[in-house]
């Protein structure tokens, strides 16, 4: 596994521009089949299909409303809603999802092909 840092950064820091939704990424180097799980072990919530082309669904098993937010890898904020179902316009590369339910954050890897 592959921990992502600040580009230019030799520091063991692993955040991506000090954004703190981002934390400590690890990247699987197969991306064939990548699973998108929470971080909250009281809530399930998974987005697929995953890889995407052009949209993909946060499941959070229940009707609370969700805030997502997507980063690509170096911080920047590209794209937000409150929807479960998510259309994207973004170029081919891997981008981190996080989804707030319920005051509770959760991490995801997404794959744009």
């Amino acid at each position: 596994m592959a921990k992502i840092q600040p580009y230019g950064c030799n520091s063991t820091k692993s955040t991506i521009n000090d954004n703190p939704y981002l934390g400590s990424v690890d990247l699987n180097e197969n991306t064939e089949n990548v699973q998108s799980q929470t971080n909250n072990s009281d809530e399930s919530i998974v987005i697929y299909p995953n890889p995407t082309n052009h949209s993909f669904t946060i499941n959070t098993h229940n009707d609370l409303p969700v805030i997502y937010k997507i980063y690509n890898l170096q911080g920047k904020l590209v794209q937000q809603g409150n929807t479960k179902n998510v259309n994207i316009a973004l170029a081919k590369g891997l981008y981190i999802v996080v989804v707030q339910v319920n005051n509770k954050i959760s991490k995801h890897k997404l794959i744009v092909n």
